[in-house]
């Protein structure tokens, strides 16, 4: 039975990365008997799993299985997920944890864990914050397709927060290099002054980035020699996220 079962699994990968496909190519491809892969076929076709084109005789996955994958992935909400995640986040670091997405054009909080007795910041779930000077934003744009980030920094006034805001395509170009360099993005003040976050992206099961988790904290508690600590322990979470989400990187651009 189980050896029935991981076959069945086989067969219906395979015919996932096909329009459609007959049996020979199955046994072919397989190393299975022309016999034991029509077995096999015939029971998924019985489930419903399966679909048989009568004009080709082939054969391709069912609406079935589609409505199935749909209910998996509305089971893997990004928020439910990163609950414990973040909650072992703050503990480890003794910092503020935020967790973000992309909307609009703009990164809004969606989740928070705010470490006891640190100083409460404006990053409250469901306020939103500009993505060329928040560590959230940045790390979410450095994972975004080019064309994607030029409509957006385009779209978007990078007006100056700060004096350490950057304001320039061109600079803010680098920056994004520079995050995808080291995994990890970085706030130190460009938002708010004297506040520094650090933040990393999250991916989902199609390998796309769909949000960033950050620590955040006081400049004067954090110096810079922590920062890279921090970026370990904030991409160490992210890669966990992603990881639960289904995330499976040919090359991971998480730098771990």
């Amino acid at each position: 039975m189980v050896q029935s079962l991981q076959r069945s699994f086989q067969l219906l990968e395979i015919i996932s990365e096909e329009r459609e496909i007959g049996i020979r190519e199955l046994s072919r491809k397989t190393g299975l008997s022309r016999s034991t892969v029509h077995r096999l076929i015939s029971s998924l076709e019985e489930l419903d799993l399966l679909v048989q084109n009568q004009a080709t005789q082939k054969y391709h996955l069912s609406f079935k299985l589609f409505k199935i994958g749909s209910k998996a992935v509305r089971q893997y909400d990004l928020k439910f997920i990163a609950n414990p995640i973040l909650e072992n986040l703050m503990v480890e670091v003794k910092e503020s944890v935020v967790l973000a997405m992309l909307d609009n054009g703009e990164a809004i909080y969606v989740d928070k864990r705010s470490f006891p007795q640190e100083v409460q910041f404006a990053s409250n779930v469901g306020s939103r914050a500009p993505i060329h000077c928040t560590s959230v934003g940045k790390a979410i744009l450095a994972y975004l397709p080019e064309e994607v980030q030029l409509q957006l920094l385009q779209a978007e006034e990078l007006k100056a927060h700060t004096e350490h805001t950057i304001t320039g395509i061109n600079q803010l170009k680098k920056e994004i290099d520079l995050i995808k360099t080291r995994g990890y993005s970085i706030d130190n003040e460009e938002c708010y002054l004297g506040v520094i976050s650090i933040a990393a992206p999250v991916f989902d099961f199609s390998n796309n980035v769909i949000g960033a988790v950050a620590v955040v904290g006081l400049t004067l508690k954090i110096k810079s020699e922590k920062v890279p600590v921090l970026g370990n322990a904030v991409l160490r979470a992210a890669r966990e996220i992603s990881n639960r989400l289904g995330y499976q990187p040919q090359a991971s651009p998480l730098g771990i």
